[in-house]
């Protein structure tokens, strides 16, 4: 989740969806849409937050919502098997020590690739 209250950050990210323009993200959405089926593709919008949790929220689901109000269609949550991730809140340390950031590579497996939809707007 972002580190901002969703109260706080929806109005904020409407705006900056608002700024690029409602036709010109739609039409954005829709070409890159007609491109992933022109190669045997589904379009599909995704994070890293699992949002089945109830309350957890990310920019993905804020998108979906701001996408309903403009076209009345509906991005629908695929289908996960799995439990859903409970968050643990964070032990407090008492310790002074520097913490150790630890950095994971992710590897591109092939047939995918990922598209910012504020890049594709020149933003």
């Amino acid at each position: 989740m972002l580190n901002m209250e969703l109260d706080r950050f929806k109005p904020a990210y409407y705006e900056k969806l608002e700024g690029i323009g409602t036709d010109r993200i739609i039409d954005m959405v829709e070409k890159m849409n007609a491109e992933a089926r022109a190669e045997g593709k589904e379009l599909v919008l995704l994070c890293y937050e699992d949002v089945r949790v109830p309350g957890d929220w990310c920019h993905r689901t804020v998108f979906a919502e701001w996408w309903a109000e403009q076209t009345g269609e509906l991005i629908e949550e695929l289908y996960d098997p799995s439990e859903p991730k409970v968050k643990k809140p964070a032990a407090k340390k008492e310790s002074k020590e520097p913490v150790k950031k630890v950095v994971e590579t992710r590897k591109e497996e092939p047939g995918y690739e990922q598209l910012s939809l504020f890049g594709l707007a020149g933003i």
